[in-house]
């Protein structure tokens, strides 16, 4: 992540992160070390990273969702 920013990790809610990996908007190499910061600071944090796709992918992987719902389940957020 960009040195600009200095968030606390350890108070951050639980975090789901889905993200492709050419995505041109977001680099991937931002969500893996918000990933490893989260994870350094026990804090719950799942992440699926999809090899093609660009930003916004979620219209050329319909099955995305799938994982989602059952980490939300997971935690309780969502009924069955």
């Amino acid at each position: 992540m960009d040195g600009f920013y200095a968030p606390s990790y350890k108070n951050s809610p639980p975090a789901y992160i889905t993200q492709a990996a050419d995505d041109k908007v977001v680099d991937v190499d931002n969500s893996i070390i918000y990933f490893e910061k989260l994870r350094h600071h026990n804090v719950p944090v799942e992440m699926h990273i999809y090899e093609k796709g660009n930003h916004g992918f979620v219209f050329r992987h319909p099955g995305w969702m799938e994982p989602l719902f059952e980490w939300l389940q997971s935690h309780n957020w969502m009924n069955n």
